[in-house]
């Protein structure tokens, strides 16, 4: 019995040693053996060709992250040729000579969370681990742009030349060349879905010097670009007016990183201009964002946050034209009623819908200064005009009493916003009406006061602001 035992424990002495081996080891795609653990680092310690990458991501302060036996880590490796072509472009004479958050935001920018085999990429846009500062305390994470249609390429520009190395930790590919950060330019240039609009915004002929703010990287940019469908329909069907041109795609541009969540329901100024002030005033697009991302009433956000080194980009369904007072009243979410009130067929007489689109300044009675009432006013309206009929609605209102009702809220060859509030007559379409500055309010001929939500709402051909109550003649 003593033997079988010392026999068991002989035979347990030899395997083991031999299991943990076997176990430990690990083969790359050339056979070498790499011995213990096979991470990310590992792999890149082991094989000389990455001996420069390996030094940025310990210069980054990234191997006890990507230094783990298991996770779901994408990574790509830029052999030590693409990273001396890099080193050059960028004037470093070493990995050495880069701050340590440099050094981060190059590897992190070479990472993704999730595990993606080279057959598995497909066309759109993925998020790496390098970070953008939307403000103090909050940052998002950069876009990785694939192009998968063939073969899988990055950012317009880069390859995989050895996939789907297995580590320990997740997955590793050799890429010809370094994933050097995106500008806004990046992936314009990149998304065949984008690259008409960029095409069209730096034509010979348009004035803004756009390709300038697409790679600035000193300042941040937010853009609205049409999809493909969307550029193409409009450059079909639009004038040749290159000032006008010029005008609406600086309308898609907004200052600043605004990424989709820090939109809010109503007004944001963009970098187009009004002209009719000679103040050049920054026209304002009207954000809804009820049902997701809806820009002045006809532009959805489809693709939202793009993110580069230098800004955001929201891809759209349709062009963000220019707004005329018109569009900013059909696209506000609290002015339903007096949309449908302005549409309704017995005003078509009154054509406000074409006056309040008016751009022709001067020829007309434009610039407006439209006070819209809300829904809510109009539902105290029906109930003060028809306190025992509950089912009275805006039909209800007969054909003459709703002109005259409308006439009060447009005023006419005047755009006024709130800095400019003074105590004064203001002559609309309908009769005079009286501004109080000091309490923001609209007083009627009747003496009715009606509070002044001041939007500022700059558009085209005026000024757009809401109004708690309905002013009566």
């Amino acid at each position: 019995m003593m033997k079988f035992i010392l026999k068991r424990i002989t035979f347990l002495a030899i395997i083991l040693p031999l299991f943990v081996f076997l176990a430990c080891s690990d083969d790359d795609d050339n056979g070498n053996v790499i011995e213990g653990t096979n991470s990310i680092v590992d792999y890149l310690n082991n094989n000389d060709q990455y001996s420069l990458f390996a030094q940025a991501v310990d210069q980054a302060g990234l191997n006890g992250r990507l230094n783990g036996n298991a996770g779901t880590y994408t990574f790509f490796a830029p052999p030590n040729t693409a990273m001396e072509v890099f080193l050059q472009e960028t004037q470093f004479d070493s990995i050495g000579d880069m701050s340590q958050e440099q050094a981060l935001q190059l590897v992190s920018n070479h990472l993704l969370e999730s595990l993606n085999f080279k057959d598995n990429f497909s066309t759109g846009y993925l998020k790496t681990l390098a970070t953008v500062p939307v403000n103090d305390s909050v940052t998002i994470n950069m876009s990785l742009f694939v192009d998968a249609i063939d073969e899988p390429i990055f950012n317009g520009e880069t390859k995989i030349t050895n996939a789907d190395i297995e580590v320990d930790n997740g997955v590793f590919h050799e890429i010809d060349k370094v994933l050097k950060q995106p500008n806004l330019k990046t992936f314009l240039l990149a998304d065949e879905n984008l690259t008409t609009f960029y095409n069209a915004i730096t034509e010979a002929d348009i004035t803004t010097d756009f390709e300038t703010i697409l790679t600035d990287t000193s300042t941040y940019t937010s853009i609205f670009v049409p999809n493909q469908n969307a550029i193409d329909d409009f450059l079909q069907n639009t004038s040749n007016d290159v000032d006008r041109l010029d005008n609406i795609y600086r309308n898609h541009f907004l200052e600043g990183l605004q990424i989709s969540t820090d939109f809010e329901t109503g007004f944001g100024a963009t970098q187009a201009t009004e002209n009719y002030t000679g103040n050049d005033n920054p026209i304002d697009a009207y954000f809804n964002t009820q049902l997701g991302l809806i820009v002045n009433g006809s532009a959805q956000v489809v693709i939202p946050d793009i993110v580069a080194i230098n800004g955001v980009i929201h891809v759209t369904d349709n062009i963000v034209e220019l707004p005329s007072l018109a569009t900013f009243i059909g696209a506000n979410s609290n002015m339903n009623t007096f949309t449908e009130a302005l549409n309704r067929d017995d005003q078509a007489m009154q054509n406000y819908i074409d006056r309040l689109s008016e751009e022709d300044i001067g020829a007309t009675e434009a610039p407006y200064t439209v006070f819209g009432p809300d829904d809510n006013a109009f539902e105290e309206l029906l109930l003060e005009l028809y306190p025992d009929n509950q089912t009275a609605d805006l039909a209800t209102i007969p054909q003459d009493s709703l002109t005259n009702i409308l006439n009060l809220h447009i005023i006419k060859e005047t755009s006024l916003i709130s800095d400019n509030f003074t105590n004064t007559s203001l002559e609309s379409l309908g009769a005079t009406v009286q501004l109080n500055a000091s309490d923001s309010t609209l007083v009627d001929m009747n003496s009715r006061s009606a509070k002044i939500s001041p939007l500022n709402g700059q558009a085209t051909n005026g000024i757009l602001h809401g109004l708690k109550s309905v002013l009566l003649p």
